[in-house]
């Protein structure tokens, strides 16, 4: 008995039916694409960690403390103290 006589497909199947004008981006086309400009994407990345380096060591040391004090009530806990009579 030959495969035909069973009803079996001996052809391979087809591509599916595309659309010429439809672009199919797959991962790897845009891990390829990104993987052309890698040397472009180093010298920024360089660039730019050498300017906020840059920025950051010329930057002034700014420190500012503030204190208030206040009156000593005899109250105890967070009550508001009375006010004098």
């Amino acid at each position: 008995m030959k495969s035909n006589d069973l009803g079996l497909q001996t052809e391979p199947a087809a591509a599916p039916a595309t659309d010429a004008n439809a672009a199919s981006v797959g991962l790897a086309d845009l891990l390829t694409w990104i993987g052309e400009g890698k040397r472009l994407i180093a010298v920024v990345t360089v660039v730019a960690a050498l300017a906020s380096l840059v920025s950051a060591l010329r930057a002034p040391f700014i420190f500012t403390a503030r204190t208030t004090f206040s009156r000593r009530t005899r109250s105890k806990g967070g009550a508001r103290p009375r006010s004098p009579r």
